[in-house]
């Protein structure tokens, strides 16, 4: 994936295909590794494409 290294809620839920709410979820509960600045969250495009990696080597996520 190409692009900015941070993303907003809204451009995770659009890479993902889920709902921004749930996106804001993950962050909450810590599971994308996102920054909290200010009111806003900010989610490493890594935290992103680790999310894709488990499925791109055929293994099982739990």
């Amino acid at each position: 994936m190409t692009g900015p290294e941070f993303l907003t809620p809204n451009q995770a839920a659009e890479l993902l295909q889920l709902p921004r709410r749930t996106v804001l979820e993950l962050c909450r509960r810590g599971e994308l590794g996102a920054r909290k600045l200010g009111r806003t969250w900010r989610i490493p495009r890594q935290a992103i494409e680790r999310v894709f990696a488990p499925a791109a080597d055929g293994a099982q996520r739990p």
